[in-house]
């Protein structure tokens, strides 16, 4: 199988979608799959800052932040820009 390292560099490149990630995270089960969509969404989020879409971006990495998954990286980086994102 595709390593998510592998399956997220392949969105970012626009070599596979939003939806792929997602489906793939939710083969998983239990800790690992709540870690896995916490990365994605944060990617996921980043992507859509990238294009300027605020709301997608915001849904993105509200997502990865009720994984609540707190000691990844990824969560720590969503809630940043989720707090980056809703200032005036």
């Amino acid at each position: 199988s595709v390593s998510m390292t592998t399956a997220i560099e392949a969105y970012l490149l626009d070599k596979n979608t939003e939806s792929n990630l997602l489906v793939s995270a939710h083969a998983r089960s239990g800790l690992r799959q709540q870690e896995d969509l916490c990365e994605l969404n944060f990617f996921i989020g980043e992507k859509h800052l990238l294009r300027e879409e605020r709301e997608e971006a915001r849904e993105a990495f509200a997502a990865s932040v009720a994984t609540g998954r707190i000691q990844l990286t990824a969560y720590q980086l969503a809630k940043g820009e989720l707090a980056r994102l809703d200032k005036p």
